[in-house]
């Protein structure tokens, strides 16, 4: 018949609270909150967007809830960036982003999460009519100008409404319109810009004709 070891006062102090850490940790298991999704927003964004994240999470009673961001550009941490969002600027087209989270209830860590990666994709170029000028012999000329914020080659088309007579040099944005008629009025024409990517963007200009 085995007999009980009877403990020491000390043995016994150090089992208690050895059972008291335990139970602790116990009750933190229990309590640790947790991250239920990461939501990256827009989900296609672009050099020209902030990316935020939205958390959803779960966690007991009324917590004080905390959350610790590490954002990511290819895999590599940048530094600085502590809020939910990442700002335009950190990232470029073909980059792929996420975000690792920690949440915090009442000073108790939960498990880090990350987000899925989501891509940049192409934003679309600007464009606008510098200038329009009448030339010679019924001549009108128009200047598109257009930047692509990823720095890409775009090339210029002329779109609805087309005015019969017009057209427009692809490369340059230069547009050219021999009208049969020169009369006084206003005038409206389509045209883009597209770039290497497919992407366009696509106006409506006008300009006026006085003859006078």
């Amino acid at each position: 018949m085995d007999q009980k070891k009877i403990l020491s006062p000390f043995e016994m102090e150090k089992r208690d609270a050895i059972k008291g850490l335990q139970g602790q940790e116990a009750t933190k298991e229990i309590r640790r909150p947790a991250i239920k999704s990461i939501k990256l927003i827009p989900q296609q964004p672009t050099v020209l967007d902030n990316i935020k994240a939205e958390v959803s999470a779960s966690c007991e009673g009324d917590e004080k809830i905390t959350y610790e961001y590490q954002w990511k550009v290819n895999g590599a941490v940048i530094n600085g960036i502590k809020g939910d969002i990442l700002p335009a600027g950190l990232f470029k087209k073909g980059d792929l982003i996420n975000v690792r989270i920690t949440l915090f209830a009442d000073g108790i860590k939960g498990r880090p999460q990350e987000s899925i990666y989501i891509a940049v994709h192409s934003a679309p170029p600007s464009l606008e009519l510098k200038e329009t000028t009448q030339k010679l012999n019924d001549k009108i000329e128009s200047q598109l100008i257009s930047k692509d914020p990823d720095g890409d080659k775009v090339i210029f088309s002329l779109e609805e409404p087309i005015l019969e007579g017009m057209t427009i040099e692809k490369e340059t944005g230069k547009i050219i319109w021999k009208p049969e008629k020169k009369e006084e009025g206003t005038y409206k024409f389509g045209a883009s810009a597209t770039d290497i990517d497919g992407v366009k963007m696509i106006k409506t200009f006008e300009f006026k004709i006085e003859t006078k």
